[in-house]
């Protein structure tokens, strides 16, 4: 193989992994969206029924892991801080919850 050929092949692999992370960052933002509708939720149901909590907690679960399946998947440092902000927010929700 020509370096060309070699350099072409590099260029589609990073092409590859940049979509990778596009389609990541899109779900991370999807996440996010949720998480704050989520905590508008928590905040409007703080005096609500018991089963209504009970829903509200378990939507935060299944946001949580989520969430824990995205970070498996990021290998990249750019999304670093995101991933921060969104562990800040669900340990904020977390308390909420425990209230």
């Amino acid at each position: 193989m020509s370096i060309e050929d070699l350099s072409l092949n590099i260029n589609k692999r990073f092409d590859f992994v940049d979509k990778r992370f596009d389609s990541v960052d899109k779900c991370l933002g999807s996440v996010d969206k949720r998480l704050n509708s989520i905590q508008k939720e928590i905040n409007f149901l703080a005096s609500s029924s018991a089963r209504e909590f009970k829903d509200i907690s378990h939507r935060f679960d299944l946001l949580e892991i989520s969430v824990a399946g995205i970070k498996k998947v990021i290998i990249n440092g750019r999304f670093d801080k995101r991933m921060e902000q969104l562990e800040r927010d669900m340990d904020k929700v977390k308390q909420a919850l425990a209230l």
